[in-house]
C-alpha cells in the first residue's frame, strides 16, 4: 500500500503498525514519533510516513509533536 511518495509497505505490516499504534493510545492517550519509532523497531525516515499515513486515514490526529486518537465531533 502506498504510505508516501515512493513508499509502499505490505498491507498486513500497515495493520501490525495500526494496531500498534491503537494499544498504545489505548494505554497512554498519546504517541510521538520517537515513541512510534521504538515501538516498532523502525527509523524515523519510516516511523513519520506511517504516522501521516495514520493521520490521513484518521486512526490519530497530531497535536503538536504527539499523536492522539483521532475523534470526529459534530
Amino acid at each position: 500500500m502506498k504510505v508516501a511518495e515512493n513508499l509502499y509497505f505490505h498491507a498486513r505490516s500497515l495493520r501490525s503498525a495500526e494496531d500498534a499504534v491503537r494499544r498504545h493510545l489505548d494505554e497512554h492517550g498519546k504517541i510521538t514519533v520517537a515513541e512510534f519509532r521504538d515501538l516498532t523497531q523502525s527509523s524515523r525516515k519510516y516511523a513519520l510516513p506511517i504516522l501521516e499515513y495514520l493521520d490521513a486515514k484518521k486512526v490519530t490526529r497530531r497535536v503538536g509533536d504527539e499523536r492522539v486518537p483521532f475523534k470526529q465531533t459534530c
